[in-house]
């Protein structure tokens, strides 16, 4: 059994705000053909005054194996207590590749400029336009535990994938 805790987002966007929760990724990528243009606080620091890319995204470790490591994010053990940072397709700056973070953070994203670099959110499988931010946190009071068999180890499908074993 492993305990996993979904991501709260909230949102602002389009004059609206909404609060809503993910538990494999959060991810912010550009609505248009232009990069979108992005400040990045943890824990109200700014640790990225631009970031120029497709986007970025915030993943768990149940959602680390998705779209996190096709944007060539790390892959978490289910049982880590961190959230894997990880840009999309980054412009500037150009070496960044992301950031593994305690999952007691709380991730903002500011969208620089955000009537002519338009991004959406997408959380799961919702999706929201025009957003101008969104500050992302592990939400403790919900929890699912996920079950498997000794003989199918999620575990050990998650190794797998990290020493690119086929199963």
């Amino acid at each position: 059994m492993c305990a996993l805790f979904p991501l709260t987002a909230e949102i602002q966007a389009g004059g609206n705000v909404y609060t809503e929760q993910a538990f494999n990724d959060v991810s912010l990528t550009r609505s248009g053909s232009q990069a979108t243009e992005i400040s990045v606080h943890v824990d109200s620091k700014m640790y990225l005054k631009k970031l120029v890319a497709d986007g970025i995204l915030v993943s768990t470790p149940s959602g680390s194996t998705g779209y996190n490591q096709s944007a060539g994010g790390p892959i978490l053990p289910l049982e880590s207590n961190v959230l894997a940072l990880t840009p999309i397709c980054a412009f500037s700056p150009r070496y960044w590749r992301g950031a593994i973070l305690p999952d007691s953070a709380c991730i903002e994203f500011f969208v620089q400029n955000p009537d002519t670099r338009k991004a959406h959110v997408t959380l799961d499988f919702k999706e929201i336009k025009n957003v101008e931010k969104i500050t992302v946190k592990k939400d403790t009071t919900k929890r699912i535990d996920l079950l498997f068999s000794p003989e199918n180890s999620l575990k050990e499908r998650v190794f797998e994938r990290q020493f690119l074993i086929q199963s």
